[in-house]
């Protein structure tokens, strides 16, 4: 399992950090599928699979916030996140994903796929180079 080999076993953040990878992996997963242009039926199971990872991914990151950065930030760091993801990368993804479908049908799902595997990359690095130390003081 890839949040095996991420996060020690033994640490509190197994089962809550490990989601974060294991969300991304999966959605690079359902993009790809997506762009095949599914059946209604798998399209039903890949939109069904959207809802558990974004909750998974989301419940990740606010425990990793938890555990790495003071108490009295963690309002801040959980703010500082939504708005990156819904400033920056929810436009860019509204603005883009338009024209791109446009230009390549399902194939644009192809895109999203990437980016899922970019956020699957960031997770990794960030939990395999984290010293388990507060952040931040």
């Amino acid at each position: 399992m890839l949040a095996a080999n991420l996060v020690d076993l033994d640490s509190g953040l197994y089962f809550a950090a490990g989601r974060t990878p294991a969300s991304a992996a999966t959605a690079a997963v359902r993009m790809a599928a997506m762009a095949l242009d599914p059946p209604l039926a798998v399209l039903a199971l890949l939109q069904l699979s959207h809802g558990v990872t974004i909750g998974a991914m989301s419940l990740g990151v606010v425990h990793f916030i938890n555990e790495a950065v003071p108490d009295r930030l963690n309002a801040n760091a959980q703010g500082l996140i939504v708005g990156f993801m819904a400033a920056s990368m929810n436009a860019l993804g509204l603005v883009l994903s338009g024209p791109l479908y446009a230009a390549t049908g399902a194939l644009a799902y192809l895109a999203m796929s990437g980016l899922a595997l970019l956020s699957l990359g960031a997770a990794a690095f960030v939990l395999k180079s984290w010293d388990r130390s507060r952040l931040l003081g």
